[in-house]
C-alpha cells in the first residue's frame, strides 16, 4: 500500500500475505512541523490542523502496527513513528539516485548558487517563503553575491514581492 489514504485496503490482506505500508514519511510529523513553523497564519486553519493532527496521529498509531512493515525514507520519520508506537515495524529506505544516469556536469561551481525545484504554490510555497524570510535574508547580509534559483510553477505574489525586496533570487 503506497499511501496513508490507501491503508484501509491493507485490511483485506492482513493474515493472508505479507503487507507493507509505504507512506514515505509521517503525515502527523508533517502536520506538527506546519504548526511549529506557522505555515498557516489563519487561526482557523491552525485550529483545523491541530484537530487533523490528532486524528492522523491516532490513525498512524492504530493502522501502521497492523502491517508487517512500514517504509519511510528518512531516519527522522522512523524515529518519530517509533516514539508514536513501538509496535510499528519500520524500515528506512532513502530516496535513491541512479548515479550511472545522473552525473554532475564537468563545470566549475561558483559555490554561491542555491537551487529549489518544486511546486511554488500551496505548502511548498509557504516553506520557501519561510526559508527566504528567515535564512536567505540573513545569508544575503553576509554573502551579497549569492543567488537562489526557484524553479517551479504556482509562485504567489507575496513570495515574488519578498524575493524582490531581499534580492539575489530568480524564479523560473
Amino acid at each position: 500500500i503506497d499511501t496513508i489514504n490507501m491503508a484501509e485496503y491493507g485490511r483485506m490482506f492482513f493474515g493472508n500475505t505479507a503487507t507493507v505500508i509505504s507512506p514515505n514519511d509521517s503525515y502527523s510529523l508533517a502536520l506538527e512541523d506546519e504548526l511549529k513553523w506557522k505555515v498557516y497564519p489563519s487561526a482557523w486553519k491552525q485550529i483545523y490542523t491541530r484537530i487533523l493532527l490528532n486524528k492522523v496521529r491516532n490513525y498512524e498509531k492504530t493502522i501502521y502496527p497492523l502491517f508487517n512493515r512500514c517504509h519511510v525514507v528518512s531516519d527522522v520519520d522512523a524515529q518519530y513513528l517509533r516514539r508514536l508506537d513501538k509496535r510499528i515495524r519500520i524500515v528506512t529506505i532513502p530516496n535513491g539516485v541512479d548515479l550511472d544516469y545522473f552525473r554532475p556536469y564537468d563545470t566549475e561551481s561558483d559555490g554561491k548558487t542555491c537551487l529549489f525545484v518544486g511546486n511554488l504554490g500551496a505548502g511548498n510555497g509557504r516553506y520557501v517563503e519561510i526559508f527566504v524570510d528567515t535564512v536567505w535574508r540573513k545569508l544575503m547580509k553576509k554573502h551579497p553575491n549569492s543567488k537562489l534559483l526557484l524553479v517551479g510553477k504556482g509562485i504567489k505574489a507575496s513570495l515574488k514581492n519578498m524575493c524582490s525586496k531581499i534580492g539575489g533570487i530568480e524564479y523560473l
